[in-house]
């Protein structure tokens, strides 16, 4: 039956390691998987929160061009016809201040004018320097500038819008009194970097993003960055757009004014946008994900299996203790047959009256009452065993004094003492203290000297010796007997074990020895047995705590 058990319990321990095996080998997969996913939906996310930050971008740039896109006005109409459109920009806009200033240019004649809002006039101005190039690339247009608007993103950024219904083609000749020109829309960079940007990343990207966006122009110069101080640590770059040009739009409020169709002529990008992961590649943020996921599912296996062990191992503990229980009812079983059956025969001869003679009765008395007084102390050996291994025996921490719980002990085996001749040798200087309870040391210390005496032959002498150092008490307590086999040693406080040298004549439950342990050990103290000087005899050792000094 036990062989059944365990195998049982071998099959169902290499079960669920097979179990174990299996997860383990899921949650990788899992976790391959998930990586695999995660890196999929950021990169998808990443794409998203790209094109809507360019597009937002740009959008502005396609208001500007759709609000300043207006029919020819009247001669002497420009300035009044610039300056409502400005003031619907000032209204329309989400960031105003994006535009600072519209220029009127006449492609024809070369000339210039600058719009005064307060006017509203239009004022004749030279070509300013900064704005070179774009006058370079309206002059490559001739006086039929085409569809396109110019869009020029440098230190002066600026685009240039028809100032007409539609762009007139190379083919077509131009209407009657009609003069080619181009409203040059001034935009602001410091607003576009230190405002319009900042808020489009934060709406696109959201707040706490892991990815950092850089702006730069044409010649790769970085034009703003979401965190100038982490360019070094970023990763390479994930995402690249072009950005800075109008885009074709379907949007009813960005039409041109004066022309039935929607949408904006193309231009070619100026800026472009570079999105690079805060703490490197996006394949490390997905493998450190991986990683962090693996080891906890990892620990959660190991929890498992340590759990599995923690029930194994307190199945084992539970079938050793039902074992000692067994030996224990076994063993204080057998012990109590002895005393049990001199009772019955004893008394079983004096009721059919077998024993008549005074001297015999007296005699079978005596036996009666030594057997039942050894019962009565296999009982409580018993039940003081029973307590103290159910962990509901509590004693007390109490200053207690060595010389009493000596004196105590001797008094204790007065009757043993009283069997024969018997010498005691009493060394316990005065003073000695040690900490805890005064009855159970007492116990402890009367089942050495019990021992003793059972065991120390035909001489029957005791040593009682108390030393106290290092703040802790050694008691111990020699015989001159037999002594103790050096195998013997490491059992002898095990329940009901009796060693080689036992005397067969000598009764004993087998129970004292492990008492004392279990009583020193609960008091944070330990007991031994060594050969007694000159190999007659054995000496228990017992170590106890030591009490503070009085007044201490």
């Amino acid at each position: 039956m036990a062989t059944r058990n365990g195998l049982l319990g071998y099959a169902a321990a290499a079960l669920l390691l097979s179990l174990l095996a299996a997860l383990a080998w899921l949650q990788h997969r899992w976790v391959s998987e998930l990586g695999d996913a995660d890196r999929q939906r950021r990169q998808a996310g990443l794409r998203a929160a790209g094109d809507r930050f360019t597009r937002e971008f740009d959008r502005e740039l396609t208001r500007a061009f759709a609000i300043f896109h207006a029919a020819p006005p009247a001669p002497g109409e420009e300035a009044a016809v610039l300056a409502r459109l400005l003031s619907r920009w000032n209204e329309e806009a989400p960031v105003p201040e994006l535009v600072r200033g519209l220029l009127l240019a006449d492609l024809a004649g070369g000339t210039l004018q600058r719009l005064d809002p307060r006017g509203p006039a239009l004022e004749p101005i030279a070509w300013p320097a900064e704005l070179g190039e774009l006058r370079a690339l309206l002059s490559e247009r001739g006086p039929h500038p085409g569809p396109r608007p110019v869009v020029l993103a440098g230190e002066t950024p600026a685009l240039a819008v028809p100032f007409g219904p539609r762009a007139l083609t190379p083919h077509e000749s131009s209407p009657p009194g009609h003069v080619p020109r181009m409203v040059i829309v001034l935009l602001d960079g410091a607003t576009t970097t230190g405002r319009l940007l900042p808020r489009l990343f934060e709406q696109s990207f959201g707040e706490g993003t892991e990815w950092i966006a850089t702006v730069s122009d044409a010649l790769g110069r970085a034009v703003w960055s979401s965190d100038p101080g982490a360019g070094a640590g970023a990763g390479p770059v994930e995402l690249t757009l072009p950005m800075y040009a109008p885009r074709p739009v379907d949007r009813p409020e960005l039409r041109f004014e004066g022309a039935g169709r929607p949408g904006v002529p193309p231009a070619s990008p100026q800026w472009r946008l570079t999105v690079a992961h805060r703490d490197g590649s996006l394949e490390a943020a997905v493998a450190r994900a991986r990683r962090r996921n693996l080891a906890l599912g990892t620990g959660v296996l190991l929890l498992l299996a340590a759990s599995f062990g923690l029930l194994v191992e307190a199945t084992r503990r539970e079938r050793r203790l039902a074992a000692q229980q067994v030996t224990f009812v076994a063993g204080v079983s057998h012990e109590m047959n002895t005393p049990l059956a001199a009772i019955r025969s004893a008394a079983q001869n004096l009721a059919d009256g077998v024993v008549a003679d005074p001297q015999q009765v007296k005699r079978y008395g005596a036996v009666i009452e030594s057997e039942g007084r050894r019962l009565s102390q296999l009982l409580a050996e018993a039940l003081e065993m029973a307590g103290i291994r159910s962990g509901r025996r509590l004693y007390r921490r109490d200053p207690v004094d060595v010389a009493s719980l000596v004196d105590a002990a001797l008094a204790g085996c007065a009757p043993l003492l009283a069997d024969g001749p018997a010498q005691v040798s009493r060394d316990v200087p005065p003073g000695l203290r040690v900490v805890g309870d005064a009855e159970a040391l007492t116990r402890a210390l009367r089942n050495l000297v019990d021992n003793a005496l059972k065991y120390g032959g035909e001489e029957r002498w005791i040593g009682l010796k108390a030393t106290g150092g290092n703040g802790s008490v050694t008691i111990a307590v020699a015989d001159r007997g037999a002594g103790v086999d050096r195998l013997d040693r490491p059992h002898v406080f095990t329940p009901f074990y009796r060693g080689r040298r036992a005397e067969a004549g000598v009764k004993g439950s087998g129970l004292g020895l492990a008492i004392v342990k279990e009583i020193v050990e609960a008091h944070g103290g330990r007991v031994s047995v060594e050969e007694a000087q000159g190999g007659r005899g054995s000496v228990f050792a017992v170590r106890l705590p030591a009490a503070p000094a009085e007044g201490a």
